[in-house]
């Protein structure tokens, strides 16, 4: 045997089968395309998604900035709209309830700033019930209609809730504070706790 010829013992066959092998490793099927395409389109919809949702989200943002500067002078109201939507118990803490109630609570009163915020399609339907609140019946009706629209609202405290709507129906002088009895305003407590909560439960 010529000693400078070195025995190949297979190499070139284990040679061509690495190769093969890396070169199906390399190979990218139809399926892996159709995959990537599909993530890639759910991706960009969830980035189009949370697009809309910042969106959305500001809409309601401008309108709690406008409400609480309308509400600046009633220290009552804000302290009752922060306990009741950001307040849990004793700890400063967002509540599970999302800013869309909230929103509707006030929505009623200012249809002007809603229709400029784009904001009618989430309460234009309780608009079309009750368009114009003058009696606090009027607006307990609607409240009703909110709180089955959005059930998050029969988790606030009931007592904390009633008292949020009357200081409301007061904000906009539909109650006159001070014009009734201590009979007549505990009569009056019932009858908005009553109709709030005898149509949701």
């Amino acid at each position: 045997m010529d000693m400078n010829t070195i025995p190949s013992f297979g190499s070139q066959g284990e040679s061509t089968e690495s190769q093969n092998t890396n070169n199906a490793n390399n190979t990218v099927s139809e399926q892996d395309i159709i995959r990537v395409s599909e993530q890639a389109q759910k991706a960009g919809q969830m980035r189009q998604q949370i697009r809309d949702q910042a969106k959305e989200n500001n809409k309601f943002a401008q309108f709690l900035a406008f409400l609480l500067e309308e509400c600046a002078n009633n220290d009552e109201l804000i302290k009752l709209i922060f306990s009741a939507f950001f307040k849990d118990g004793n700890n400063l803490v967002t509540q599970n309830i999302s800013i869309e109630p909230l929103v509707g609570l006030f929505a009623i009163f200012y249809e002007q700033k809603t229709v400029e915020l784009d904001l009618m399609n989430y309460y234009g339907s309780l608009f079309s019930i009750i368009s114009v609140i003058s009696q606090p019946t009027d607006y307990t009706k609607y409240v009703s209609q909110l709180m089955k629209k959005y059930p998050e609202l029969t988790t606030i405290d009931k007592n904390l809730f009633v008292e949020l709507i009357i200081e409301t129906l007061y904000r906009k002088k539909i109650l006159i504070k001070g014009s009734l009895s201590p009979d007549e305003e505990k009569n009056n407590y019932m009858q908005i706790l009553d109709s709030l909560y005898a149509s949701v439960l």
